[in-house]
This record gives C-alpha cells, structure tokens and sequence, in this order.
C-alpha cells in the first residue's frame, strides 16, 4: 500500500538553499529540473523556472516517464505544481505505466494536489494506468472521500471496470470497508440490482458482513426512492434534486421489476405526503 502521508508546503529550508547552491550547476537544466522536483526542492525549482528555457524544461521525463510535475504532485508539493503548471507543464502527462498526475495524487493521498489539477482545462479524469485503474478508483480504494467527490463533479465515470482485474470503484471501496465511499458511489449513480453478477460479485469481495449489510441496506434505499417518486407522478420530476428525466425512468423500471412493491405503510406515506415524497 502507498504511503498515505500528506506533505505541506512550508518556507524554503536551510537544507534546500544548501543544495540549491551546491547542486545548480551540477548538470544539464533540464536534469536539474528533474532532480529538484524529485527532491522536492521549492527554491531550486524556483530559479531555474526563471530561465529562458524554461517552457522545453517542465516537460523533460526521466528513465521511467516522470515529469517534473508528477514528482512534485507525487511529493504533494502545490507550490510547485502551481510554478510548473504556469511555465507549461502538460496536465495530462503520464509515466511510462500510464499512471497521470491524477493518479498519482490518488494513490499517494494528495487531495489538496489533486484539486489543483482538476482546476486546469483539459484535465483528463478518466484515463486507465497499465493496471487498469483510474483516479477514481484509488480515490475509493484508499478511502480519500473529498477526492473522490471532485472526481466525479469533474466527470469521472463512477462504473467504469477494471479490465485486467474486473473491479469498479464500488467493489474496491467494499473491499476495503470504506462506508462513506459506498454512500457516495451509490448516490452518484453506482447502482446495481441485488441479482446482477456485478453486485453479487461486488457483495463477494465485501470486507466483512457488516460492509455486505450496509451495500445492500443503501442500494434498495436508493432504488426504492426511485421507484416511489415514479408511483407517485407516473413518471420522474425533472429538478435540481433529481437525476434526469430518462435515467430516473429507466432506475425506476428497473427497480419495479427488480424489487417488492413498497409496502402499506410506504404507501400511505407516501400518499399523505406527496410533496415530500418528490425532493427524497
């Protein structure tokens, strides 16, 4: 498991001004870019990001694919994420296993990193490592909640499989007995019928009975409401509180044919209070 330790940008220390002075002149610009990065070296970043040169320097890649900005998000640095970024870093670049900054911000836990690369145009959110995971599955597989919930605002596919292995972002989050991942995933659109392959495959690789329990106790709710406002209208409202039009058609379909009608007392709820019934 990556470690999950957030680092902090602070003042410039007397360590990293020794080895700026030492180190600058000690090879090619664009080594030296690399090698201060992979330091994490604010002030040696600093200058040589005020040469000419420096728009062909925030590019260059060593052995194994990394950019200078996927070791500054790797070491959580936004201070230099954000120099780099201006000077002309791609945000979309990646290492030679695929893995893009996203990525490793997810896997290293660098949330505040992460939000800072969702905030650049053009941020591909959806891209799969040799792996086969995405941001978002690290996101839920190492429980980083505000993390995942940006993800998602900003596109990230919350069904999307794993090819190699077959795992979503539900399954990994079950896996890991991750609860508020689960509530979110679900509420985003996670949704599976008891009787699926997927879900009974998602309930098999649940963490303990308890992890089983609360996926299935939060999915029939999240269907129920569904197939409810359609009772109650005959079809789904169209608002802000709601999905759209044809996917709360097609969950409530699929809900009525796939669950028990509600019971007595659900009804009765529901027809004593059909305006609250509609913004569940």
């Amino acid at each position: 498991m990556p470690p999950q330790q957030q680092f902090i940008d602070t003042t410039v220390t007397s360590k990293e001004a020794a080895a700026t002075k030492s180190e600058f002149n000690d090879s090619s610009k664009a080594l030296q870019v690399l090698k201060a990065c992979e330091k994490n070296n604010r002030l040696w970043v600093s200058n040589l990001l005020q040469t000419v040169a420096a728009n062909s320097l925030v590019n260059t890649k060593d052995c194994d694919g990394w950019s200078p900005l996927l070791w500054s998000v790797r070491h959580g640095s936004t201070t230099v994420s954000s120099s780099l970024l201006k000077a002309g870093a791609n945000v979309n670049d990646q290492t030679h296993t695929k893995d893009s900054a996203l990525s490793v911000a997810a896997l290293y836990g660098n949330t505040p990193s992460g939000l800072q690369l969702l905030q650049s145009p053009n941020c591909a959110v959806n891209t799969l490592n040799c792996n086969g995971y995405s941001p978002l599955m690290y996101a839920c597989r190492y429980n980083h909640l505000v993390f995942a919930e940006a993800l998602i605002a900003a596109g990230a596919t919350v069904n999307t499989h794993n090819p190699i292995t077959g795992d979503d972002s539900l399954t990994l989050a079950a896996r890991n007995g991750h609860q508020q991942i689960i509530l979110m995933l679900i509420n985003a659109g996670a949704v599976q019928f008891e009787n699926s392959p997927g879900f009974q495959r998602t309930l098999q690789q649940a963490k303990d009975d308890e992890i089983c329990h609360f996926l299935v106790k939060e999915t029939r709710w999240f269907l129920r409401k569904a197939l409810l406002m359609a009772l109650t209208q005959g079809d789904v409202i169209e608002s802000s509180h709601s999905m759209s039009r044809a996917q709360a058609s097609s969950v409530g379909a699929a809900a009525a044919a796939a669950y028990k009608p509600p019971s007595a007392q659900e009804l009765v709820f529901f027809n004593l209070h059909r305006e609250v019934a509609l913004y569940l």
